[in-house]
Formats: C-alpha cells, sequence, structure tokens
C-alpha cells in the first residue's frame, strides 16, 4: 500500500492535507525543525545562502574565487585551442 493510498483512504488528496488537518502548529514546528537540520540537499543551502545575501550582505568568497579561477582557466583554454 502507497502513501497515496493510505491518504486517499482517509479522505485526503495530500500528506499536506494530512498533516495540516491534524498537527498542531507546535508539532507542525518540530516536524520543520526535524526536515531543515535533517535537509542536506542544495534546495536548503540555496534558501539559506539567498536570504544570508539579502538580510545580511553575506558573500560566498569562495565561490567568487572559483568563478573568477574558471574564468581564467576559460580564457587560457581558448587560447589555446586558436
Amino acid at each position: 500500500m502507497t502513501l497515496e493510498d493510505i491518504l486517499e483512504h482517509c479522505g485526503f488528496k495530500t500528506a499536506f492535507e494530512f498533516i495540516y488537518h491534524h498537527f498542531t502548529q507546535d508539532e507542525w514546528l518540530d516536524l520543520l525543525e526535524y526536515y531543515v537540520n535533517n535537509d542536506y540537499s542544495d534546495e536548503l543551502y540555496h534558501l539559506i545562502e539567498e536570504v544570508a545575501e539579502e538580510q545580511y550582505e553575506f558573500v560566498d568568497y569562495e565561490a567568487l574565487k572559483d568563478d573568477e579561477n574558471n574564468a581564467k582557466y576559460d580564457e587560457h583554454r581558448d587560447r589555446r585551442n586558436e
């Protein structure tokens, strides 16, 4: 049996609807905390990076250096291939 089967049996279309209907605000926050603290995907990284840039003037100097090095490498490669 799939999650969709269970949700459909209970009268819900999505897991969000089910959780929204049954969880308290504290349970929602606990769930959010768990997933945020255990999510190592690029989505969370980029979300936090974006907020840090907008709200805290964060600058990723390592990425800038990598971009600069990549540009220099591309320039060198292009000259070598001419």
